[in-house]
């Protein structure tokens, strides 16, 4: 299996789709426009394939300067523990290394000691704490 990587974020929809449906994102997926519309003004999204099957991407929310946000990082089930969620991160500090603060957020039970062999570090540990605001309108 030869993974190739891309810089792009011309993706379709159906392949937008299977992969955030197959990677358990369902809550994504229930309206993938503006899933592809996010992709597609997003600062940087970098991607793994095999062949032609859109297997992992990542996507990044910046000011190019002070912050860059990975808002998405996903990885087919079937090609997860196989480096690429690593290739994608890595593809990413390497592009904003000149930013302060690369920010990821995710849930309780994603993959924690993935994160942190990457070096990212809980916001507690570094005298901050988060907050956030999730917009529940259908808008």
């Amino acid at each position: 299996m030869a993974i190739a990587y891309k810089d792009f974020n011309i993706l379709s929809k159906d392949q937008v789709y299977h992969l955030y449906e197959e990677a358990g994102w369902t809550n994504y997926t229930k309206d993938i426009n503006k899933v592809l519309f996010g992709i597609q003004n997003s600062a940087f999204v970098y991607t793994a394939w095999d062949g032609r099957l859109l297997i992992g991407l990542v996507r990044v929310v910046s000011d190019n300067y002070t912050i860059a946000y990975i808002q998405d990082l996903l990885v087919l089930k079937k090609y997860q523990h196989l480096g690429i969620g690593k290739n994608l991160v890595e593809e990413v500090k390497k592009k904003y290394h000149h930013v302060r603060q690369i920010v990821l957020l995710t849930d309780k039970e994603g993959p924690l000691p993935f994160y942190e062999s990457l070096g990212f570090q809980e916001v507690s540990k570094n005298d901050c704490l988060s907050y956030i605001c999730i917009n529940n309108t259908k808008n």
